[in-house]
């Protein structure tokens, strides 16, 4: 009897695992480039706290924070421009969702943002009081950072981590040559983190100098409404959130950012709005480069105006005002008058109204309009009432 005998192919043996690592992996590299696979240690630079403080004489760290969904990454484009302005790259060549530094370092914290989907074993996608739409719930001194809440973690050993983390970024996009004043980083929750990452960075600097601090920060703020459906429309995630939570998660940042701005915690920092920008672009950029000691340049203020559009927030409006009336005017109306009484006077504050998104709602107009006409009468015939 003849014993048949096979010889494997090595190449053969390794193909279909090849293939299906390929297969798998090949959508992530395609939109997060080869940084993504490489562990952080591999993507850092290795510079002493000496070196950091020789370099940091004559650079600006810009800080980019606020609501998600608030208008940062559109800022960050607009800033990109500027010759003068070091930032991380694409998502591709930095592996990180809109390149925000917040992904790209292991000493400020990430509030279960990104995970969402994975923070929870018992059925349910999220855990309260983390991740997006809601991270800002939890308390305080938890969210909060602040050079005195968290004074044991402002520590020259974290400052250099994070520098070696974010420079290698800024390295890859010429950040350390003479021309590039700002380094520019943007990650929403820095909002929450600014007075934290400003005592940081500030270790090493020479106290009586010219500048006060190494950073300055800019905040950017978006209509309270707008950026709720905004987070549903854009993150799976939020999808399952009420308006409530939304609404509650914006009014704790916002408080958390103009608490620190108004109280003089922060040497330099800007807050603007996602309406001023968009309404007034190239008087809103031109005053921002003005307050970063960059040249006001008219070729790129032009590709930064060129890069906004008009009324971001009017399809979140028609969505507001579709599910308001979906009842009908009158529960609409009650419905509106609940939601107003809990937040109405709580976003004033930072200069919203919630009543102007009702107002000018197509189905409350329509109604007054019809009101009005049936008032009047049929056209040509005199009112029977008294002149006032």
């Amino acid at each position: 009897m003849v014993k048949h005998t096979t010889t494997k192919n090595p190449i053969l043996a390794f193909a279909l695992p090849l293939a299906i690592l390929a297969f798998g992996c090949g959508p992530v590299y395609y939109f997060y480039g080869f940084n993504f696979f490489l562990p952080m240690e591999m993507k850092m630079l290795g510079l002493s706290s000496q070196e950091w403080n020789s370099i940091l004489q004559d650079k600006t760290l810009l800080i980019l924070g606020g609501h998600h969904r608030g208008g940062t990454t559109l800022l960050w484009e607009m800033l990109k421009l500027h010759p003068e302005v070091s930032n991380f790259g694409t998502t591709f060549e930095t592996g990180s969702d809109f390149s925000e530094g917040v992904f790209l370092q292991d000493v400020l914290p990430m509030f279960g943002i990104g995970s969402e989907g994975l923070q929870s074993t018992t059925g349910n996608t999220r855990i309260e009081n983390k991740g997006l739409g809601q991270y800002a719930l939890a308390p305080e001194a938890e969210v909060h950072w602040t050079e005195e809440n968290h004074r044991e973690a402002v520590t020259l050993s974290n400052r250099d981590r994070v520098l070696n983390q974010w420079g290698h970024y800024w390295k890859a996009n010429d950040g350390f040559k003479q021309e590039k004043k700002v380094w520019m980083e943007k990650s929403p929750t820095n909002a929450v983190v600014s007075r934290y990452i400003q005592a940081l960075f500030d270790l090493g600097l020479v106290t009586g100098g010219l500048r006060r601090s190494r950073s300055k920060f800019v905040f950017l703020m978006r209509d309270p409404i707008a950026n709720a459906y905004a987070h549903r429309a854009g993150f799976a995630g939020c999808k399952g959130l009420s308006l409530d939570v939304l609404m509650n998660n914006w009014l704790q940042i916002a408080n958390y950012v103009t608490s620190d701005v108004r109280d003089g915690h922060l040497q330099y920092a800007k807050i603007l709005t996602l309406e001023e920008l968009t309404e007034h672009p190239q008087r809103v950029y031109t005053e921002l480069l003005t307050f970063l000691d960059l040249r006001v340049e008219q070729d790129v203020v032009d590709r930064a105006v060129a890069m906004v559009k008009a009324n971001p927030n009017d399809k979140y409006k028609a969505k507001f005002c579709r599910d308001v009336f979906r009842g009908g005017l009158d529960a609409g109306r009650a419905q509106f008058e609940a939601f107003h009484d809990k937040f109405g006077d709580a976003v004033k504050e930072y200069g919203y109204h919630l009543e102007e998104y009702f107002n000018a709602c197509p189905q409350l107009t329509e109604r007054v309009r019809e009101e009005t006409t049936a008032a009047a009468g049929p056209p040509g015939e005199e009112s029977n009432e008294p002149d006032l």
